[in-house]
């Protein structure tokens, strides 16, 4: 009986150990109508994103979310942390760009990168609070002619930007090369990398097909960031991922799919609780 007790108790931790193997993944699929508010809280103004009526717009005709259709500014930020200071990590999301407005101009149209709290606020502006520290990628708008407003917006650029205690840096900033195609879906990647002098990051933007199969990547869409060393998110502590934005569908970000985090989050409970809603996959990449 023993024995039989001891085999029940080394193969739950075996099941352990294998749900929690950095190499694996949550992704959140929006499928569910449910997704947008049981995995992310709220920050700034909720109505930032939400769910599209119909729910059938994301990759493959699936459940997906999608920015308001006002300027209004916000975050969703991912309810389980990470270890901030593992060797590598990643968060990635699909976007669509579609129909943005004439009256959208300059500003981060949307935002993806990580903070120190599962209620961070991800404010872009400088001097907002004292605490505030984050790394993130963001957007924003140019006219077919290089400009800061106007229409058509077809072009943007990637930024990327450290907030340490409330001062910002623009890290990084470089204008894509490319037109982004009205209607197309595209694959955006951050990886980041810790060691004992801070983090590197590198966020890549590629096109996609709608069935979320990843293709090439876009001239001039990678911006990267060397040992940049935030004491706040680099002191072993958990650190949350976020999704947002300020006018994302004004500016032309029509549609959000498949949020993913690798390593998944320190909380397995969430892992196993969440196995009905999250799928665990390998990209697809386009060879």
């Amino acid at each position: 009986m023993k024995k039989l007790i001891l085999n029940h108790l080394l193969a739950a931790a075996s099941l352990f150990a294998v749900a929690v193997t950095p190499t694996q993944a949550v992704l959140i699929d929006f499928n569910d109508s449910s997704d947008l508010n049981t995995f992310f809280n709220a920050t700034g103004n909720a109505s930032t994103f939400g769910v599209p009526a119909p729910n059938t717009q994301g990759l493959s005709g699936s459940g997906s979310i999608a920015p308001s259709d006002f300027f209004v500014t916000g975050a969703r930020v991912f309810t389980e942390g990470f270890n901030g200071t593992s060797s590598d990590f990643s968060i990635s999301i699909y976007f669509q760009f579609d129909n943005p407005t004439a009256g959208a101009g300059f500003g981060a149209g949307f935002y993806m990168g990580f903070g120190p709290t599962a209620t961070y606020n991800p404010s872009l502006n400088d001097n907002t609070g004292a605490s505030d520290n984050h790394f993130l990628v963001g957007f924003q708008p140019r006219t077919t002619t290089g400009g800061t407003s106007g229409t058509p917006i077809t072009k943007y650029a990637m930024f990327l930007q450290e907030k340490d205690a409330g001062f910002v840096s623009n890290t990084s900033f470089t204008t894509l090369t490319n037109d982004l195609v009205l209607g197309n879906w595209y694959y955006l990647d951050m990886q980041f990398s810790y060691d004992v002098d801070g983090y590197d990051l590198t966020a890549q933007l590629f096109d996609s097909a709608n069935d979320g199969t990843v293709g090439a990547a876009l001239a001039g869409g990678t911006v990267t960031g060397t040992d940049l060393l935030n004491s706040a998110l680099s002191d072993g502590s958990d650190v949350f991922a976020f999704i947002g934005g300020s006018g994302g569908g004004p500016r032309g970000f029509e549609n959000f799919d498949n949020f993913e985090l690798i390593p998944e989050p320190t909380s397995a409970a969430l892992l196993i609780s969440a196995l009905g809603l999250c799928a665990m996959r390998r990209r697809r990449r386009s060879s």
